[in-house]
C-alpha cells in the first residue's frame, strides 16, 4: 500500500514585487494555515517519506512548513517545474517516477491542475481545492507507476481552517 497526500499551496499575496506569478509568497494567513494543517497531520500520525513540490515560491514555502513541522530532512524535498501550472499528465508523470521505496508521498501544487487531477482519479465528489486543502489517498499497490489503474481508497479531505 502507498499513501498519497495532495496539497494545494497555502494562501498567497495577490502579486509579487517582481510582477511574476511564480514569485508570489504566502500571506500571514497562508503561513498560519500551513503550520496548522501540518500540525494536524503530525498529530494524526500522517508521516511521509518524501515531498514533491512545484518550484514556485508559494508552493516551496508551503512544503517547507510541512517539512519542518513533520521533521523531514531537507534532502527528501524535491521541487519540479512540472508541478507549476501542471496538467493532469504532469501529476501522473511525477507520481509514476516516485521510487517504490517511498511509502507516503506529499505533492504540493496549484489550481486548477491539482483539483483536475483529484477529479480525474474519480475517488469521490468533485473537488475544487482551496488554499492549503489536503486530500489523502491510499493506493492498493507497491508500485507508484501503477497509479493510473490501481484501486484507490479515499482517506480524507481536510480544508484549511475547518478542523
Amino acid at each position: 500500500m502507498k499513501r498519497l497526500m495532495l496539497v494545494r499551496h497555502a494562501e498567497t499575496e495577490w502579486s509579487a514585487p517582481t510582477g511574476k506569478d511564480f514569485d508570489r509568497q504566502l500571506t500571514p494567513k497562508g503561513l498560519h494555515d500551513a503550520r496548522a494543517m501540518a500540525t494536524m497531520l503530525r498529530s494524526a500520525h500522517f508521516i511521509h517519506d518524501r515531498i514533491f513540490t512545484s518550484s514556485a515560491v508559494r508552493a516551496i514555502q508551503t512544503a517547507h512548513i510541512f517539512r519542518d513541522t513533520l521533521g523531514l530532512d531537507n534532502a527528501l524535498v524535491q521541487s519540479s517545474d512540472m508541478l507549476y501550472e501542471p496538467s493532469v499528465n504532469s501529476f501522473f508523470n511525477t507520481i509514476e517516477a516516485i521510487p517504490n521505496g517511498v511509502q507516503t508521498a506529499f505533492i504540493f501544487s496549484h489550481n486548477p491542475g491539482i483539483s483536475a487531477f483529484c477529479n480525474e482519479l474519480d475517488i469521490g465528489p468533485m473537488v475544487n481545492l482551496a488554499p492549503c486543502d489536503v486530500i489523502a489517498l491510499e493506493l492498493n499497490t507497491e508500485r507508484w507507476d501503477e497509479i493510473s489503474h490501481t484501486e484507490k481508497k479515499f482517506l480524507f479531505y481536510r480544508q484549511a481552517g475547518r478542523f
